[in-house]
């Protein structure tokens, strides 16, 4: 798993993305953003009450969370 800053410019989260072999999509850009200022695990639920009023859909989300756990970008965390 990569580090994430506790906080990320879009610039990072850019070429983070890019490092990761994923195209820089601005639902990435923004679930890493808000990832990397989280004090603790975030699910599904918690991203989207943050980005779906910013105009998200949760769907787009939800596939942004696989992506990034595919890519090592983030870690997946089964709580049973």
């Amino acid at each position: 798993m990569t580090h994430i800053p506790k906080s990320m410019t879009v610039q990072t989260a850019r070429e983070s993305l890019r490092a990761a072999g994923l195209r820089s999509t601005t639902s990435r850009v923004a679930v890493l953003q808000h990832i990397a200022t989280a004090s603790k695990p975030l699910s599904h639920a918690d991203v989207s009450d943050v980005l779906v009023p910013e105009g998200y859909d949760k769907s787009t989300l939800y596939r942004c969370l696989v992506e990034l756990a595919d890519a090592g970008l983030l870690a997946r965390l089964d709580a049973g």
